[in-house]
């Protein structure tokens, strides 16, 4: 036999210890002769196994040379049972069983005894430790108590035989401290050298041809280049786990045999003799040269068809390069130079990835790297699992099955078990462990992984996972997915309707390019050809919804597969055009009231004409994305803002004309460590929306708020071209926030101030509300002053009308009131106002202006509006004197905040979030539970 030294060495040694027995008038048999084969597959062990019972037949130690193969796992699902049938009873063996082990397993001897005695022989046990796997449960220890009991008997009628892996049966020989113990003989089957492996594959192919009385020829002879080539490529995965040896050997040979049969039945108009299938090539041995695949490979082909990608197809052809400067080192006897398979795909979603994969795996599949070259795409969800132990099984099983394979895991981010500075996940971390075992990336391992994902969200994954874990994927020199062009995007779209059998009328491909230029600039994962994909098959919804409303006369059109721009876009429809699109912002706001000063400043910032309709484009980056509106409640702010949606929608502006209306409370945590992850959701939400923010100066109170307001500038720093940010607040509380942050300020630049309405403004507005809200009276008649003051009171009297009154009235009528049941109602709620009023000024004006108007119902409506508003003036120095002292208490306040201690802070904070308290650690204070710290910095920022 070729190689297997130590075994035949080990033969050697106990004939020599059989023949001295004997000499002495020993029974050999009383001894232990068993044994265990450790070692890769292929190296032997199933034959030497059966050559040492032979063996020990021969030498009179065993009654039999009976030899039972089996394996561990079968075993443990067969359980004990099949392990008594095995070795069998007698009458005289009864000693052999010990009697605890007849208390503990009375049912297994019940079948025993009924079973025809055996002889003996050797039982060899491959996959030994599947005995004392987890999933093997109790059945597996079982079976191997009955083995152990059975290594006691003696004389020797059964010789056992355990085989597998070294590092798997050292686990094995844990669960049993008497095991090792009872073996004498422990044999390493190691992998064959290379001239080994030459010396298998030369016996293999005479085999195979003096079978037939043929005799083979090798081109450059057995001993030439080429099939010592042919052998130090199979001859590189030597030492690692899994490599088949002489199996190994066998597959080349079936290899070769494939590639001399195409190369014949390519090459020849007849059909091959016998004689020329018994001569060996160069390409037979080690294939074609790798220019020779690329100038065929359909695999290549297609990636370079592929539209974009120039950074992926340079990488891949350089790769190419060094693969065919290997086979030319190879060719002058030379080392080549070591390739890794295994890469790292970055970029963002729908920019070919997996695509490329594919073709990745072909590719090498045609140069010989992999066996299968199929690709097998797995999520991490797959590799984790939800027990310990679970983890290791489920990628264990995972990487067995992709050998010779490319295994695609798609956001491997996901198997980033965390930072140093939280308790990592460690269910994520043994299946990094176990990929870094397992994958080595060596020449040879007729393996490929590609791990996929966001390069900064990878960079983080291999920042947090075993440092191995870099080297096994070149980390460092990833391929890079960039995101298409617009004008790369065109070109799938193109492709993609061409594929669909479909057409676009005049202005529909700009149409589609127009929403894919909103949609690349406003959705945070903007998947790219994908995106297209999805773009087509709206489209083909509105296309169908269409062909649907056709009347007869046009039937020509139905079914014709042409696509029209408002298919692309809703909005370009002849009827959206016609209303909602090409309203102006005056013909939006003046309706519901706002004031002409407002309307000025916004249609300067939008100007008119603009919209998917006209031609009249100027810069989208000139309109400002971020604005503050000011001023006193019930002025209009809450109006505008959410009107700012179909506006800047309507000018293609945004991607939707949604608005996300959130209190600036919405944005602060009620723990440490809260704030910001709550603020970058809330903000990441309004992504391509109107984000309005209402009541903005909450947000000065320091703490958490702080924390808030930090994180909002630094978002919209980033993110201010992709959504419009509105802040809303009184005017004076906005203005000491932005004086307080002025970061913030500087990133409004642009505010709009709210007035207080002025009578006539009111009146507009009043008469708007009443109409819509079906309430008349004859007051209203514009007849005067005196009725348009009455026209201004009665507003405050809607409200206090009794719900009863309005039961046998239909809501689509009006409902009439007089003018003295309106002006008590108004009376009545100005005193109760007044009675509530906490502020002084503002009491006396209110006062004012209920005795003016209770007069102004018997003189002139001139002299009212008169009054009212010397009324409104003389509250102003109250107010101003009012401010003034809530600013002066808000200075003492917040000094006194500042003045606050250590203990005071940490008290309101209050436990962190797991409920644990406080204590002094460095610079700083850590929960107990130790998970959560907060420094010296963030504690004086909440005094």
């Amino acid at each position: 036999m070729i190689g297997l030294e130590e075994a035949k060495k080990t033969f050697r040694t106990l004939g020599k210890y059989v023949q001295a027995k004997k000499i002495l008038g020993i029974d050999p048999s009383h001894g232990r002769f068993h044994a265990v084969f450790q070692g890769n597959p292929g190296t032997g062990k199933t034959t030497v196994a059966r050559l040492y019972a032979k063996f020990l037949h021969a030498l009179g130690i065993l009654p039999s040379d009976k030899f039972v193969e089996t394996s561990g796992a079968k075993l443990a699902s067969e359980g004990p049972t099949a392990v008594t049938k095995i070795f069998g009873s007698s009458d005289d063996d009864s000693d052999s069983m010990p009697r605890h082990f007849r208390r503990m397993h009375p049912d297994l001897f019940s079948s025993q005894e009924e079973s025809e005695p055996a002889k003996g022989g050797v039982l060899f046990v491959d996959e030994a430790y599947q005995l004392v796997s987890p999933h093997s449960a109790n059945s597996g220890k079982q079976v191997l108590d009955l083995i152990l009991s059975e290594m006691d008997h003696q004389p020797t009628k059964w010789v056992i035989i355990f085989a597998g892996y070294k590092n798997d049966l050292e686990a094995f020989f844990a669960h049993n401290d008497g095991l090792m113990s009872r073996i004498p003989y422990v044999l390493d089957f190691k992998d064959f050298r290379e001239e080994e492996l030459r010396c298998i594959l030369l016996h293999l192919i005479d085999k195979r041809f003096n079978s037939v009385n043929r005799q083979c020829e090798i081109e450059d002879g057995p001993d030439g280049l080429y099939i010592k080539t042919a052998i130090r490529r199979l001859s590189s995965g030597r030492g690692r786990r899994g490599f088949g040896n002489a199996r190994s050997v066998q597959d080349l040979l079936f290899k070769i045999c494939q590639r001399q049969a195409q190369r014949l039945l390519q090459a020849s108009h007849h059909t091959p003799t016998a004689e020329e299938f018994c001569f060996f090539t160069k390409e037979d041995l080690i294939g074609p040269s790798p220019s020779d695949i690329r100038s065929r490979s359909e695999a290549w082909a297609k990636l370079r068809n592929l539209i974009g990608l120039e950074h992926i197809k340079t990488s891949m052809d350089s790769m190419l390069g060094m693969v065919e400067e290997n086979h030319q080192r190879e060719l002058r006897g030379l080392k080549p130079f070591g390739i890794s398979l295994n890469r790292v795909f970055v970029g963002s979603p729908g920019t070919g990835k997996t695509t490329v994969a594919e073709l990745y795996g072909q590719i090498l599949a045609e140069l010989g790297f992999l066996s299968n070259g199929s690709v097998v795409l797995k999520n991490p969800s797959d590799f984790i699992g939800d027990a310990v132990g679970k983890s290791e099984s489920k990628t264990k099983a995972i990487l067995a099955s992709t050998v010779g394979k490319v295994l695609v895991i798609d956001e491997a981010y996901m198997l980033d078990p965390g930072d140093s500075t939280q308790s990592k996940n460690s269910y994520k971390t043994a299946v990094l462990d176990l990929i870094v075992a397992e994958v080595q990336g060596n020449p040879g391992d007729d393996r490929c992984v590609v791990l996929l994902g966001y390069e900064h969200k990878m960079q983080s994954l291999f920042r947090n996972a075993n440092p191995g874990l870099c080297g096994r994927f070149m980390a460092h020199s990833p391929f890079r997915f960039p995101d298409y062009s617009m004008k790369e995007l065109r070109e799938i779209l193109h492709a993609d309707l061409a594929n669909r059998d479909l057409a676009c009328a005049a202005g529909a491909m700009d149409a589609a390019m127009g929403v894919l230029a909103r949609l690349k600039k406003y959705v945070q994962d903007f998947s790219n050809a994908r995106q297209v994909k999805s773009l087509v098959s709206d489209a083909l919804l509105n296309y169908q919804a269409r062909q649907m409303q056709l009347s007869s006369a046009r039937a020509t059109e139905r079914f014709n597969g042409i696509l029209l721009p408002e298919d692309f876009d809703p909005r370009l429809s002849p009827s959206a055009i016609a209303t909602e699109v090409s309203r102006t912002c005056r013909e939006i706001l003046s309706p519901l009231g706002i004031s002409t000063a407002v309307i000025e400043q916004l249609e300067r910032l939008l100007p008119r004409g603009w919209g998917p309709g006209s031609r009249n484009r100027d810069p989208l980056h000139r309109v400002p994305r971020t604005l503050v509106l000011k001023g006193p409640p019930g002025t209009g702010k809450s109006t505008v803002a959410q009107q700012l949606g179909p506006l800047f929608y309507n000018t293609g502006l945004l991607l939707s004309g949604d608005v996300i209306e959130r209190s600036a409370a919405d944005l602060i945590g009620q723990h440490v460590g809260h704030t910001i992850p709550k603020t970058r959701d809330l903000l990441r939400f309004g992504i391509g929306k109107v984000l309005v923010l209402h009541d903005i100066h909450r947000l000065a109170s320091g703490g958490y708020a702080s924390e808030a307001v930090d994180e909002l500038i630094s978002f919209v720093r980033i993110n201010s071209r992709r959504m419009v940010v509105v802040l809303t607040g009184l005017e004076k509380a906005v203005g000491d926030l932005m004086k307080e942050k002025p970061e913030l300020g500087s990133l409004f630049p642009v505010e709009i101030t709210f007035e207080n309405l002025s009578p006539d403004e009111c009146l507009i507005l009043l008469d708007k509300t009443l109409k819509q809200s079906g309430v008349l009276g004859s007051f209203l008649t514009p007849e005067g002053s005196k009725q348009r003051l009455q026209k201004a009171l009665a507003q405050l009297m809607i409200s206090q009308i009794p719900y009863e009154t309005w039961d046998s009235v239909p809501i689509t009528e009006y409902v009439e009131i007089s003018e003295e049941a309106a002006m008590e109602c108004i009376k009545e709620t100005f005193r109760i106002k007044n009675r509530r009023a906490k502020k002084a000024g503002v009491g006396e004006a209110k006062e004012q202006i209920v005795e003016k108007a209770d007069k102004g119902k018997k003189g002139e409506g001139g002299k009212a509006k008169v009054e009212t508003t010397q009324a409104a003036q003389e509250s102003k120095p109250n107010k101003e004197e009012e401010a003034e002292k809530q600013e002066v208490d808000h200075k003492k306040s917040k000094g006194k905040d500042k003045s606050r201690t250590v203990a005071e802070v940490l008290k309101g904070l209050g436990q962190c979030e797991k409920g644990f308290d406080w204590v002094r650690d460095g610079n700083g204070y850590r929960c107990k539970g130790g998970s959560h710290y907060m420094s010296d910095a963030q504690i004086e920022a909440h005094m």
